[in-house]
Parts: structure tokens; C-alpha cells; sequence
């Protein structure tokens, strides 16, 4: 599984410039698992567009949530995200906390809406990032810089990947945090040592681990990428942490990741289809697209991929 099989080019040319091996596949795989989310979040948007024009609700439910989820912010850990947060001066749809501290204060407008006002509405909220979305758009300003203009973020999720994606590591739980390592800070330069337990997002494109450790202490034993994806996607059902109710789970426009049905939505059958409970998982994928894949079902449950973890071989 050697080389860049990535679906996405730039990131390859992004990842070749790096010095660091283990960098390289870690900033690689979080690339393209924020990748699978965005093609996801424009299949939705293309989908469902009349109805988040409308419904502000929707557009934190379907859009909102899974991009902060995915960035570090679970929104069902109160220890991370506090809705409705109140200010002395007022409410925001979401404080981000460092601690039991808000960091950043978000706003989420319904799709199109007045983003800018949004933004500029937030300026009163004494926090480090002020927040502004609709969904699809995301405007963010780091309140530190003297010249607040110049700090201005934005991303949109029906754009590109390849350029978008790194945009959004703005947002990042790890690159806000005053206390975690930088985006793109250079780790030891190689993988851990042979046997050793490590989180899950840390883990290499192309190793295999010997051992996927759950989040409630079970363990299974690993033989390939696509075996670890089929345990996670029957740990998660077996926990009812994901149902027939959570399908289909899209990867893009052309593509289903777990369905009632083993065929995309294009009606082309699944190519490497698997049988979990009553549901079927696609595993067609290559290292980094599976390591993708199952951030994809981690982040849908409601969970956080840090909390499981893969012992290297």
C-alpha cells in the first residue's frame, strides 16, 4: 500500500514537501478524512438546499454538527461544546470550551443567510475565534490580531476539497487550543515503536495495526484495513451507537459507505460489499480512504476517534 493513492492530488504534493514521515501520513489522513466530509456535506446541501433555506434547525443538525465533530468539537460533549451558551451580553448558538472556559463563540445562520452580519454580531463576546456559518459557508476571525481583517478565515464546503480542506484545520480542536500542538508541528519523524498502543488518528496510512482496542475496553484482534472498518461498524451497531436509521451514510454524491441496500446511489452495486447485522459496508477503499471511512462511522456515532486505539505491528 505503498505511495499516495489519495483521491486528492494536492495533498500528495502537500504531503511530499513535509520532512517527516510520520507527519506526512498523519496530516494526510486527517486531509482526507476531512475531505469524505465535505463531499458528504455537498451531497446534502445539493440534496436538501430548499429545505436548509428555511430551516435553521436542519442546517445545525445535518452540517453543523458533523464538521465541528470532525474538527475535535463533539457537540454531545458538554466537556467541548455548550449550546445556547450565555453571555453577560447575550446567547450564541454554540460556545467552543477549553477547559470549563469558552474559546470560541459560533453563530449559525439558516443556508444563504446574512453571514457577515452574523460575524460582525459576535464582536461584544470577549473569546479568542468568533464564528459565523450557514452551513456551507464558514467565516472565522481570530479576535487577537490587531488588524482583525487580515485574520479572516473562510471555507465552503461545496468548494474544492484539495483547497478547502486545509482551511479548515482553522478550526481544528488541536490548532486552537493554547496548550496542543501546532497544525503541521513535527512529530519524532517516525511511527512508534513496534507493540506500542496508539490513538487511532495517529495511526499511519498503509500500517496495519495487530489490535483495535475499543472505546469501552473490548478489543479485536486485525488483519487488514478493511477487517478494522468491518469492527468498527459492528461495534458501533452492536452498541446501537448507529442503526438502520442512520442510513444511508454518504461518502459523495456517487458513493453510500453503509446502507440498508448493498448500491450507491448511482444503482451500481457495492464493489467490496460486507455484511454487518442487518446493514451493508462498502470497503472498496485504499489505506488512507479507509482510515477515512471510519472516522466517517467514528464521527456519525457521536464518538471521538481519539478514544480508540490500534496497536502497531
Amino acid at each position: 500500500m505503498g505511495g499516495c493513492a489519495t483521491r486528492h492530488p494536492k495533498f500528495c504534493e502537500s504531503a511530499a514537501a513535509s520532512e517527516s514521515l510520520y507527519t506526512v501520513g498523519v496530516h494526510t489522513h486527517r486531509m482526507e478524512s476531512l475531505a469524505v466530509l465535505v463531499e458528504s456535506m455537498a451531497a446534502h446541501i445539493r440534496k436538501y438546499r430548499g429545505r436548509m433555506r428555511k430551516n435553521e434547525r436542519l442546517v445545525r443538525h445535518a452540517l453543523v454538527n458533523p464538521v465541528l465533530r470532525e474538527l475535535g468539537w463533539n457537540p454531545e460533549d458538554p466537556k467541548l461544546v455548550e449550546a445556547g451558551y450565555r453571555f453577560r451580553d447575550g446567547s450564541v448558538d454554540y460556545a467552543l470550551l477549553q477547559g470549563k472556559k469558552p474559546i470560541a463563540a459560533v453563530r449559525t445562520v439558516r443556508l444563504g443567510g446574512p453571514l457577515r452580519e452574523s460575524l460582525d454580531g459576535l464582536a461584544a463576546y470577549k473569546v479568542r475565534y468568533h464564528i459565523a456559518t450557514d452551513g456551507r459557508l464558514w467565516l472565522v476571525r481570530r479576535t487577537a490580531d490587531p488588524a482583525p481583517e487580515s485574520d479572516l478565515v473562510g471555507f465552503d464546503l461545496t468548494g474544492d476539497p484539495a483547497s478547502e480542506c486545509p482551511k479548515m484545520e482553522v478550526i481544528w480542536r488541536r490548532s486552537m487550543s493554547k496548550t496542543s500542538k501546532k497544525v503541521g508541528h513535527r512529530r519524532s519523524g517516525r511511527p512508534g515503536p513496534a507493540g506500542s498502543l496508539v490513538p487511532l488518528p495517529d495511526l499511519v496510512p498503509g500500517q496495519v495495526p495487530t489490535e483495535l482496542v475499543f472505546p469501552d475496553g473490548a478489543s479485536r484482534r486485525i488483519k487488514s484495513g478493511k477487517s478494522m472498518l468491518v469492527e468498527v461498524a459492528q461495534w458501533l451497531l452492536d452498541g446501537g451507537r448507529l442503526s438502520g436509521d442512520d442510513c444511508p451514510i454518504i461518502l459523495s454524491e456517487k458513493r453510500y459507505l453503509l446502507a440498508r441496500e448493498p448500491v450507491h446511489p448511482t444503482g451500481k452495486d457495492f464493489i467490496s460489499g460486507k455484511r454487518v447485522g442487518d446493514l451493508h459496508l462498502e470497503t472498496n477503499f485504499n489505506s488512507r480512504r479507509i482510515l477515512a471511512s471510519i472516522e466517517v462511522l467514528i464521527s456519525r456515532a457521536g464518538l471521538d476517534a481519539g478514544d480508540f486505539s490500534v496497536r502497531l505491528p
